[in-house]
């Protein structure tokens, strides 16, 4: 199964080139722009030109699918059915577009349960970019419970602590730990510095808690 690449659109499609580059789209893959509806003729104009690219690389050619901002829970939900349906991972750039349209297909994205990752970007491309792991969102969503929230908490009110003297505070084994730290490191809530380093808490962590 392909990735499917996710895009708000507005009046330009150069992120979505860059980004459909940056990650080596290909044959295999597809890609579903959401813009707002009616879809301006600048919108449509950019849409067509995304289509073409795509055609280039081998990416299979997506709907441009407009959302009435007017009901939002209803745009959110046709957006993450829309996701889901793929099946397979996906990379979603919210860089352009309408910022209702933008935060309809976040929350889309929020509740969807889908593997892969959200891109920003600050507008007009000064500011850099920051990624989104999806897993992290549904962590956030859902929440963490019993060793490994004690973990988080520790990582982030002590960071660089060993996994040796979590398992002593928490009177569990120090493999109980270690299982643990496997499973938030894959949520991209914690991570360690080198080898049987100590244990600190990402920013997502950190929120979290």
């Amino acid at each position: 199964m392909g990735r499917l690449f996710v895009f708000t659109l507005g009046f330009h499609e150069n992120f979505a080139v860059r980004r459909m580059v940056s990650h080596s789209a290909g044959k295999g893959d597809s890609f579903v722009c959401f813009t707002l509806k009616p879809a301006a003729g600048a919108t449509l104009d950019a849409y067509r030109s995304l289509r073409t690219f795509a055609s280039r690389l081998g990416v299979e050619p997506g709907d441009l699918v407009e959302l009435d901002c007017s009901d939002l829970a209803s745009s959110s939900t046709r957006a993450r059915r829309i996701v889901e349906s793929h099946g397979g991972p996906v990379i979603a750039d919210l860089t352009g577009g309408p910022r209702c349209i933008i935060l309809a297909v976040f929350l889309g994205l929020l509740v969807s349960g889908v593997d892969g990752e959200a891109w920003v970007q600050v507008e007009g491309g000064e500011g850099g970019e920051d990624r989104i792991p999806l897993k992290v969102v549904g962590a956030l969503r859902e929440g963490v419970s019993g060793v490994k929230r004690e973990i988080l908490r520790m990582a982030a009110r002590t960071p660089g602590i060993r996994p040796e003297e979590v398992a002593e505070e928490l009177g569990v084994a120090l493999k109980t730990v270690q299982n643990n730290l496997t499973l938030l490191k894959k949520l991209g809530l914690v991570y360690q510095r080198g080898r049987g380093g100590g244990i600190h808490a990402t920013s997502w962590g950190r929120l979290l808690v």
